[in-house]
């Protein structure tokens, strides 16, 4: 076995192992952080798949983005909400059961569909490294140049909701 096979299975391992981790814990700041070691394992795999732009475009949406925003939004909450959904009642607690039930069927039904996916052998197909390079590079002078006002405004839009949620999130501080 070679050290590129021990790397990919390390990154497959640990990026399973977070995602589990990241479902099962009922601690929301953990599982964020769990989140955050799972998307940096699907970006170290998409390296080894030689998917490099993927895997950049992986880190700065996923964890540079989304990831961002749902801290920002476990920080910003009001420490007794988030308590509340902390507590099990009985009914939480059959409830949670009836989830974990459909949830592994949800999950089995996607392992078939994927398997069925995989053991077709017409989506093999192979793709040049000139082929490959060419849409990447035309992405990339399009999104700086045609495209960079909308991608800019966008920017800018996004920077503006995460003020506005943080000041409608600001309580108001009473004189006592």
């Amino acid at each position: 076995m070679s050290v590129y096979t021990l790397i990919f299975y390390f990154f497959g391992l640990m990026m399973l192992a977070s995602a589990l981790y990241a479902v099962i814990s009922t601690n929301l700041v953990r599982s964020v952080f769990s989140l955050f070691l799972t998307f940096f394992s699907v970006a170290g795999i998409l390296v080894f798949t030689r998917a490099d732009y993927l895997a950049i475009s992986q880190l700065m949406i996923y964890v540079g983005g989304i990831l961002v925003v749902l801290l920002f939004g476990i920080m910003l909450s009001d420490k007794n909400v988030l308590e509340l959904v902390g507590r099990k009642g009985r009914k939480a607690i059959a409830a949670s059961v009836l989830n974990r039930v459909l949830g592994a069927g949800l999950a089995l039904l996607l392992f078939a569909v994927l398997a069925c996916v995989f053991l077709d052998d017409g989506w093999k197909s192979v793709v040049s490294e000139s082929q490959q390079a060419e849409p990447i590079q035309s992405t990339g002078f399009m999104m700086m140049t045609t495209y960079l006002l909308p991608f800019e405004m966008i920017s800018l839009l996004l920077l503006m909701a995460l003020i506005g949620a943080a000041y409608i999130a600001r309580k108001p501080k009473h004189n006592r």
